[in-house]
């Protein structure tokens, strides 16, 4: 019976581990595609009434801005394993800046 409980409590936590996060990144979103609902408006208005343009521009927006957030970090990752495998001169840095 102690494994059994043991097992069940393991279960919930590792879903709640699971879980939680993902429930606050989704909530992070759409908090931020609705912060930007008012940049795209002006956008969303040249589209026809039915579609739902402010939300899905808003949200394509966001979007890419996490597009591009993962391609500056996967750039600077990449510079700094290609510094990392140079030897590095300090004098020379500082002459090109």
């Amino acid at each position: 019976m102690k494994q059994f409980g043991q097992f069940v409590l393991s279960s919930l936590v590792r879903g709640l581990l699971i879980i939680i996060p993902l429930y606050l990144a989704v909530l992070l979103l759409l908090k931020a595609a609705k912060s930007l609902a008012g940049l795209v408006r002006p956008l969303a208005m040249l589209l026809p009434e039915w579609l739902p343009a402010e939300g899905a521009l808003s949200l394509l927006l966001v979007l890419f801005v996490c597009f591009l957030v993962s391609k500056i970090t996967q750039m600077l990752d990449v510079s700094a394993v290609l510094l990392a495998n140079q030897p590095f001169d300090r004098d020379e840095v500082v002459q090109t800046a």
